[in-house]
């Protein structure tokens, strides 16, 4: 039946699409993380929004704002020659630690989300 094979992939769909976010979360942390090591933080929260650049996406995906240029203690920190740097080697840190943690977990399983961990399927 077409109308079930097109209902089981749309539930299917689904669940990848909630695991992307589950993933999604977890690298966000990792990336905050890792900023919190080397920089101040203005603002602790996490957060997900429909942004088409995200919801897109077909993997996990997060959104990075670094500050605003229309403010202008963040202009003048986000033009400074060294902060490039600076922001590459915090995301690097961050992903580095997130890929290191996804290493870590069998493929054989699912994904528990919150708790980085893979737990084997029934």
């Amino acid at each position: 039946n077409t109308s079930s094979r097109h209902d089981l992939a749309a539930i299917l769909d689904d669940v990848k699409r909630s695991q992307d976010t589950f993933v999604s979360f977890d690298l966000t942390k990792k990336l905050k993380e890792a900023w919190e090591k080397k920089m101040p933080v203005k603002t602790h929260s996490i957060r997900q929004a429909p942004f088409h650049v995200l919801s897109a996406a077909l993997m996990p995906s997060v959104l990075v704002e670094m500050g605003y240029l229309t403010n202008s203690v963040d202009a003048k920190w986000l033009t400074a020659p060294s902060t490039p740097k600076q922001i590459a080697e915090i995301l690097y840190d961050g992903l580095s630690q997130f890929i290191e943690t996804m290493d870590k977990i069998p493929r054989n399983g699912h994904y528990t989300p919150h708790a980085n961990r893979w737990t084997p399927k029934p």
